[in-house]
């Protein structure tokens, strides 16, 4: 999807710099395994869930910045990573005007197998965090709806990121949280023609500054030591929307 992207297969010649014979696919297929338990139970006012996961992969595909001669973004593979965890869901309902709802998943991501060729100098990054996997996420809901009124608090959190391989931790992603408020009115039957439904939302409500996710690469420098840097998409600043529906009957 990048226009200066060159397929990653085997280059078997080029003419200048527009003009390329590919081969053979220079990635494995990606195998996965999974294994999971869980357990749920549902009675009139709550329903709770938990959820146990083993998942081993083979050639685990991510994005790698300067893993190729060109210092481009490519794909490569991991031979061996795995994410195992647990996830938890719960909804309870205190009050017929109100409902709590929400997830929480805890993730242990690791590399198995890595060895990463720096133009010959072989760097192993076994044991790492794959990259780009938050170490936990959650997501909780407030949802009142008093008369014609729905009033719903959204909250969610994630856990701290690293961008490459390496896990360089200046150039890991913090941990954050966010939250929204949205308000609606209803009014049923509008002229005979339907419900009509106005509402209104105000995302990140506490203005919080973060980084929702990012890129990176490294590189070795002339001792040796693994370096490396990261560019990284900021989450927008506080921010409002409307909307007006109206559901025909």
């Amino acid at each position: 999807d990048d226009p200066e992207k060159y397929p990653l297969l085997e280059l078997k010649s080029s003419v200048g710099d527009s003009v390329f014979l590919f081969g053979n696919p220079l990635n494995g297929a990606e195998r996965a395994y999974d294994i999971e338990l869980g357990v749920s139970r549902r009675a009139e006012r709550y329903a709770v869930g938990v959820n146990l996961f083993w998942l081993l992969y083979d050639n685990e595909y991510i994005y790698d910045y300067g893993a190729d001669a060109l210092d481009t973004m490519t794909t490569i593979t991991i031979p061996r990573s795995f994410h195992s965890g647990i996830e938890l869901t719960a909804t309870v309902k205190p009050h017929e005007l109100m409902t709590l709802s929400g997830n929480f998943a805890y993730n242990y991501n690791r590399i198995v197998d890595y060895p990463h060729n720096f133009d010959g100098t072989v760097v192993r990054f076994d044991d790492n965090v794959v990259p780009s996997f938050p170490e936990y996420l959650g997501n909780f809901t407030i949802d009142l709806t008093p008369g014609p009124w729905r009033i719903t608090a959204r909250g969610r959190l994630a856990g701290k990121q690293y961008l490459d391989p390496a896990n360089i931790e200046a150039l890991a992603i913090d941990p954050f949280f966010d939250a929204s408020l949205t308000g609606a009115y209803t009014v049923e039957n509008l002229l005979g023609l339907g419900d009509l439904t106005i509402s209104a939302t105000v995302n990140n409500v506490f203005n919080t500054k973060y980084l929702v996710s990012g890129y990176g690469g490294h590189y070795l420098d002339g001792s040796g030591s693994v370096q490396g840097w990261a560019e990284y998409f900021p989450a927008a600043e506080r921010s409002f929307w409307g909307q007006v529906t109206l559901a025909l009957f």
